[in-house]
């Protein structure tokens, strides 16, 4: 019979063993952790380094040749998973001077990660144009049309590749179009935005397409116009 000395020793070894395993199990656990973490830490540190290129272009403020290239190459490599830096980075691109048609890929694919992304489809639409794909970026900017009708920070730009684009959209892109220029006149914000687009002879000819159905709104519209270039005119 086991004496009460050995029943110890041997009840001390199994306690011993179960610690061992529950630490074992605890630091694999906090091991995967880890390793599941890691990637996204590095995301983060990608996106920090590219800052604040992501920022300034939103905002439309302009940046030195170099910092586009720098942000370009630095959110290529950033997380798959995240389509939005993939598109940040193939705007810092385009803004650099590379070509639309090398972008289209790196487009494409953060799309399919990030397909709410009005500002990817809008760039995709104008990627594809610049590489003589018209269908391809009629299709789109129909996306970009479509998926956020009252987005202010691309309103113009949309309504600038639609009039390069008219005869490719289909007729519920051009209405969403027409859409979008009657709101860049009921949104006061969006008023020097308007009036860049109509003074512009494509910008012109769909304005008054806009607001065919209202002459006083067509009018003060052209009033506006007007003072704003006496203004610039008369500015030394």
């Amino acid at each position: 019979m086991p004496t009460a000395s050995g029943q110890a020793c041997e009840q001390n070894r199994m306690s011993v063993a179960a610690q061992w395993s529950i630490r074992i199990v605890w630091g694999s656990l906090g091991l995967l952790l880890f390793l599941g973490a890691l990637p996204h830490f590095r995301n983060g540190w990608t996106i920090d380094q590219a800052l604040p290129v992501p920022s300034y272009m939103i905002a439309g403020r302009a940046l030195p040749p170099s910092a586009y290239v720098h942000a370009a190459i630095t959110l290529h490599a950033a997380n798959h998973a995240d389509g939005t830096s993939h598109i940040a980075g193939a705007e810092a691109a385009l803004d650099s001077g590379a070509p639309g048609a090398t972008q289209i890929g790196e487009l494409e694919s953060a799309l399919t990660a990030t397909p709410a992304s009005v500002r990817g489809w809008l760039l995709l639409a104008q990627a594809r144009q610049a590489a003589g794909d018209r269908r391809g970026a009629a299709q789109a900017l129909s996306e970009a049309l479509i998926l956020a009708p009252y987005d202010y920070w691309v309103a113009e730009k949309r309504l600038l590749l639609a009039t390069q684009l008219w005869s490719n959209l289909d007729p519920d892109s051009q209405d969403a179009a027409i859409r979008q220029v009657r709101l860049m006149w009921s949104e006061p914000k969006l008023h020097p935005q308007l009036l860049d687009f109509a003074g512009s002879r494509e910008g012109a000819a769909l304005t008054d397409r806009a607001f065919a159905g209202d002459r006083d709104d067509l009018i003060a519209i052209n009033r506006l116009l007007s003072a704003a270039r006496r203004q610039s005119s008369e500015t030394p």
